[in-house]
This record gives C-alpha cells, sequence and structure tokens, in this order.
C-alpha cells in the first residue's frame, strides 16, 4: 500500500527548526510554493505569520499550525466532498462556550492564513489546501462532543441539523421515503400549567415512545418546539402510512406519570408527504407535511391530495349517562420475567372507542362514572377476557391474566356469583389463569371480612395482586395481613428510580418480595438502563412500554406464543 506522500515528511521534521526567515527565501522560491516540499512551505508559513502578524495572534497561529500538520490529515478531493456534505461553515454548529472555546485557536489560524492570502502572501493552491484542513481540524474537534451536535438535549434524538442532513441524505440517494410532521396538541397548556421542567419531561418520554415504534432505518428527530419529524425511509403505502400515523398518536395518548403530577395526557396530530410522489424537493416535502398537519389541526381530518380521510382525535373523554358495551375495548400488555425475557402474564386493560374509533384510556373516563356503571363496566371486562382466555385456549395458547377490578367486587356475593356464572359458560377456563389486581384503598384494609373474602378467592386458586403499590404508601404490616400472591410497583416508584431516597425504597420494596412469598412486578419500566437497574437489584418481572406495549386480543397470540 502507498503511503500518503506528506506521510513521511511529517514524520521525519523537526517542527522546532520550522522559523526560516523570510531573508533565505530565494525569489524562486516565493514563486513555485507548489513545487517545494512540504515543510518548505510550512517554514515559509510560520516565517510569515512571525513577520507578519501581532505577537499573541502570531504566537496562537503558529501553535495551531504545528499541531495541523501533525494531527491533520492529507489534503484530498474526498476529504473535500466529505467537508461539503456538513456545509460551508462548521462554526454555525458552535452552541455553547466550552465548544467555541475548543475550535476558537483554529479560527484564529483561519483568519491569519485569510490574512496572508488576500495580500498575496500564499497562493490560492496553499491557502485552500490548509482551509480545508483546518475547517476538518474543527470538525474534529467538535466530534468530541459529537452527541451534543447531533442529539436534541430536552428529548435524546436527534436535532434539526441533524435531521436536515438525514433528509438532505436521503434526497440525494433518489429513493422514496415519507416524512411525518408531527406536534403535540395544545402543549402550551402543559407549561403554562406545570412548567417547562415538567414540558420538557412530557416531549422526552412521548419522544422515547415513538422511537419505540421504530426500525432501525427510520429516522426521529426534533425540528422545533412540541414538532417532530419522522422519517420512514422506503416505500409506503397509504394503508400503511395511516396505520403508522395512529400508532404515534396512540403511543403519544398514553397517560404520562410523572409523579408526585397526576397521570398527564396529551394528544398529536399529525400529517405526511411521500418523496418523491409529493414533492421533488427536501423543502417542499417539509412543507407539504407541515400543510397536512394543520388542515387536520383545524379540521379534525388527514387531508390528502384530492381526499379526506378521517383521521384518529385524542380528546378527553366525558361519559354522559351509561356507557356503549359495544365501545369497550379490551388491550392486554405483556408482563415479562427479567431473567428470561419470556411473556408470563398479560394484564388486561380496559379502552373506551370514541368518535371516529379514537381509543380512550381509564383517566380519561374512569372518574366520570357512577359507582353502579363502574360496576357494570367491571362485568363487561371481565366477560370480555373470558371470552379472549376461550379463544386463546382453543388455539392451544393458555395463559394468565390480570385484571383490574374494583374491590367491592370480590367482596360482595353478587360478585362471586358473576364469576362462577362465567366459569360455567366457558368451563375451559380454570381459576389459575385468572387474577385480580386491586388498587391500595386505606379505609378497607382493616376490615376483616375484606380479608376472609380475598382469603376465599385465593383458596380456589385466583391470583390476588395489590396494584399500583406506593402511591399510598400502605403500612407493610397491613400488607402482610392480605393474602396476595403479587404486587405491582406504582410507576411514580419506579420512575424516580435514579433519586437515591427512591432508589432505597424501591430496592427494599423488590428485596421484601422473596421471604413473603410475593411476585414483584416493577410497572412503567421505559428504558434500558432503567431495566438493567431493576435486574441488577433483583427484580423478577417488569411492565412498560420497553418490553411490550399493550396490545389487541387478536394480537396476543402473535406475541405470546413466540415468547413464552
Amino acid at each position: 500500500m502507498m503511503a500518503h506522500p506528506h506521510a513521511q515528511a511529517r514524520r521525519t521534521v523537526n517542527l522546532k527548526t520550522l522559523s526560516t526567515p523570510l531573508a533565505v527565501w530565494t525569489d524562486a522560491d516565493r514563486t513555485q510554493w507548489d513545487t517545494l516540499p512540504w515543510t518548505s512551505v510550512v517554514s515559509r508559513l510560520i516565517a510569515l505569520i512571525r513577520q507578519t502578524q501581532p505577537s499573541p495572534a502570531a504566537t496562537l497561529a503558529e501553535r495551531q499550525l504545528r499541531q495541523l500538520i501533525q494531527s491533520a490529515p492529507g489534503c484530498t478531493g474526498e476529504l473535500l466532498v466529505e467537508i461539503s456534505e456538513y456545509g460551508a461553515d462548521p462554526k454555525d454548529l458552535v452552541r455553547t462556550q466550552q465548544q467555541w472555546n475548543l475550535v476558537q485557536p483554529w479560527y484564529v489560524l483561519q483568519a491569519v492564513l485569510d490574512t496572508l492570502h488576500e495580500k498575496d502572501d500564499v497562493p490560492y493552491s496553499i491557502y485552500q489546501k490548509l482551509s480545508v484542513l483546518v475547517k476538518r481540524m474543527v470538525w474534529h474537534t467538535l466530534s468530541q462532543n459529537w452527541d451534543e451536535l447531533e442529539r436534541d438535549p430536552v428529548t435524546g434524538v436527534s436535532n434539526r441539523r441533524a435531521t436536515q442532513v438525514e433528509l438532505d441524505r436521503l434526497h440525494r440517494l433518489g429513493q422514496p421515503f415519507t416524512v411525518y410532521y408531527v406536534d403535540l396538541n395544545d402543549f402550551k397548556l402543559i407549561n403554562d400549567s406545570y412548567g417547562h421542567a415538567v414540558g420538557d419531561r412530557v416531549l422526552r418520554t412521548v419522544a422515547e415512545r415513538w422511537q419505540g415504534l421504530m426500525r432501525e432505518s427510520d429516522w426521529c428527530g426534533r425540528w422545533g418546539g412540541d414538532e417532530f419529524l419522522i422519517i420512514v425511509s422506503g416505500s409506503l403505502s397509504e394503508e400503511a402510512a395511516m396505520r403508522l400515523g395512529v400508532r404515534l398518536r396512540q403511543a403519544c395518548a398514553e397517560p404520562i406519570c410523572l409523579p408526585p403530577l397526576d397521570p398527564i395526557v396529551v394528544s398529536t396530530a399529525y400529517g405526511y408527504a411521500h418523496y418523491p410522489t409529493d414533492a421533488d424537493t427536501v423543502e417542499d416535502l417539509v412543507d407539504v407535511a407541515d400543510r397536512r398537519l394543520y388542515a387536520a389541526k383545524g379540521r379534525k381530518l388527514h387531508q390528502q391530495w384530492g381526499r379526506e380521510v378521517s383521521s384518529v382525535e385524542g380528546p378527553t373523554l366525558r361519559v354522559e349517562g351509561e356507557l356503549d358495551e359495544a365501545r369497550i375495548d379490551v388491550h392486554y400488555q405483556p408482563i415479562v420475567e427479567v431473567s428470561s425475557g419470556r411473556v408470563i402474564h398479560w394484564e388486561a386493560l380496559v379502552r373506551y372507542r370514541g368518535e371516529n374509533d379514537s381509543l380512550h384510556y381509564p383517566t380519561e373516563f374512569l372518574k366520570t362514572l357512577s359507582p353502579a356503571t363502574l360496576q357494570q363496566l367491571n362485568r363487561w371486562v371481565l366477560r370480555r377476557v373470558f371470552g379472549d382466555l376461550n379463544h386463546w385456549s382453543n388455539a392451544g395458547y393458555h395463559p394468565t391474566v390480570a385484571v383490574n377490578v374494583d374491590i367491592a367486587l370480590l367482596a360482595t356475593s353478587p360478585g362471586l356469583r358473576y364469576v362462577t356464572d362465567l366459569h360455567r359458560r366457558y368451563p375451559g377456563i380454570s381459576p389459575a389463569q385468572l387474577a385480580f389486581d386491586i388498587r391500595e384503598n386505606w379505609g378497607l384494609w382493616g376490615a376483616s371480612s375484606l380479608v376472609e373474602r380475598l382469603q376465599a378467592w385465593r383458596e380456589q386458586g385466583y391470583g390476588i395482586n395489590l396494584d399500583n403499590f406506593g402511591q399510598a404508601r400502605t403500612a407493610l404490616a397491613e400488607l402482610v395481613q392480605l393474602p396476595l400472591t403479587g404486587v405491582k410497583i406504582d410507576r411514580s416508584v419506579t420512575g424516580q428510580w435514579q433519586s437515591p431516597a427512591e432508589r432505597r425504597l424501591l430496592q427494599s420494596l423488590l428485596a421484601m418480595g422473596l421471604p413473603l412469598g410475593l411476585t414483584m412486578v416493577a410497572q412503567g419500566v421505559e428504558s434500558p438502563d432503567q431495566y438493567e437497574a431493576l435486574q441488577a437489584w433483583g427484580c423478577q418481572t417488569v411492565q412498560g412500554w420497553l418490553v411490550g406495549k399493550a396490545v389487541p386480543a387478536q394480537e396476543v397470540l402473535m406475541v405470546g406464543p413466540r415468547r413464552q
């Protein structure tokens, strides 16, 4: 392999000797820079700098020039192409004082080279090569903190500059791709109500959820404020594009728990555009997606060229009067064993299908229900779960499902009779396939009759889990009284795993499971770092977006058997 022509010169030259006075240069030397050895070029430059520049600038420029010759790569055509892709001046990317302090010496050297070139002391060919090398060294310096340049500091996804570079790259390739322009509805209200710190956490949570939907070849970037661009590479049909849009909205709409605040529910709107079908340039493509976004926000419709397709909006729902059973959906979220990654249980989660088939989460409508309507909802959900278990059993899959129920259903005779009737209707479903999730309730733990009722359910083979443990800080003595099989640690605790105080609480809760014979489930697990910490602390099972989102009943057979 042939060495670079300047490599040997860089190895052999003694930089301390590169200070030849201008007086020793011949007239021929002055007109034949390109024919001189590289060491002579550097020697001339240092002499020029010393004789023509003020002392502080000369000293700094000389130091940077010596470093440039020692460290910079050769000035090749490939390097020129590579630098041109980043734009004319990397200084445009300097955003912090620390970054500027790092690159400022290189711009001092560049300013000196500009001055020498303007006075015709340095020919253009040499000036151009050195300027490219200086720019390369600026990029090299900035790359030491590259993540700060590429990542949005609030959300952790790619920033606008990096997203623009990716759009330009895909455009140069000339292959099809789709751009989604997405923003959060009424996000200003969150900032005004809770403060910008909470608003930033909401943005980060939403961005992380959206990233979880992306393929490795796709892209998620923050475009500005509460606006994001999602880039999907490859051809995308209209049906597939709409499906992804609905998934983006649903991922955003799941309540965001930011302790000690109540869960926050946000909604989103989106518009998308296909390259090259909808536009020939990147600028026009983003503009088309942006205009469709605002058409969707204005009319609650998703706009396409020449036609309108109903969009899925997610406003807060207030249920007036009776619930419509036909609008009740039950989705199932996996509970995963940490040691193996297996799905060992599912949790049934109720959804209410509103106008335009939009899905609403329990926090959006449960508080508006009367006690009688809530009891009716419990029965509907149980009946749906029994039916789904029966369908899965007929297909050869026999999972365990945990169902959130009001404590009154378990504490009363009518509730027991209703569950017994469901077993008669579905004789293939055993009590061991069901667990009941009950919430902390300070007013009931002291009632011996409730403990007796729960014990009766346990003796029949049903599981009893204490759900959202940590919200009400139930005393350990009261916890031991209950005939439980498991405890689900609330996301308000698991979400604060990095806080020293909450970390000690979380570790203590996980440690108590084994001696009490309880399965401890960490809820709200949404990041790999959180998962690894829980695993190191001996957590048995986890639940959350990181290990699996809630899916409709028909998708359980596609996920469950594969992850057994």
